[in-house]
């Protein structure tokens, strides 16, 4: 169902798909503002040799500190282990990060930040477009789109499990 607003009226409801309802127009600005802020990101960090990648893994890696093993940063970052290998073998290579063996388990290592990886992260930090595009939101409206995107999230993940119930199931062996 197309929902168009009244002459002059609240937002446009058929601004990115002309030919399409409102619900899909406002998923396509969920997206576009996605790859915005993606694009300022990268455009930001692609000046100091980093992809956004580089620069989320080196946040999370100080940010853990002791406990940042690929096992945790895999969790947080919502990768799968060999793609956050992959990517600390990329990293170690460029001399971002190391992995070092964890005392007393010989199977598990932390991933530690080198000295060039701290000076690069506190320069990715030093003008911060994230949090300069997201300061130009009042504190009001950061908590209404915070509610408003935990809602969203939430409906989401229901009717998925949902949709998920129906799902023909297919025998594992």
């Amino acid at each position: 169902m197309s929902v168009t607003p009244n002459k002059g009226e609240g937002p446009d409801y058929t601004k990115y798909v002309p030919f399409v309802g409102r619900d899909y127009n406002l998923r396509m600005l969920l997206y576009l503002t996605e790859e915005a802020v993606s694009k300022a990101r990268h455009v930001q960090v692609a000046k100091m040799g980093l992809t956004r990648a580089d620069a989320d893994l080196l946040f999370l890696v100080q940010s853990l500190r002791e406990s940042a093993t690929p096992a945790d940063l895999s969790r947080w970052l919502k990768r799968k282990p060999p793609t956050i290998s992959e990517q600390l073998d990329h990293m170690e290579a460029k001399g971002l990060v190391r992995r070092q063996p964890i005392r007393g388990n010989n199977k598990s290592k932390k991933v530690v930040l080198t000295k060039k990886g701290q000076e690069a992260l506190q320069e990715a930090m030093e003008h911060d477009i994230i949090a300069s595009i997201m300061g130009s939101l009042s504190e009001k409206e950061y908590q209404q789109l915070w509610q408003i995107l935990e809602k969203l999230k939430d409906a989401a993940l229901s009717a998925a499990k949902a949709e998920d119930q129906w799902a023909p199931k297919v025998p594992s062996n």
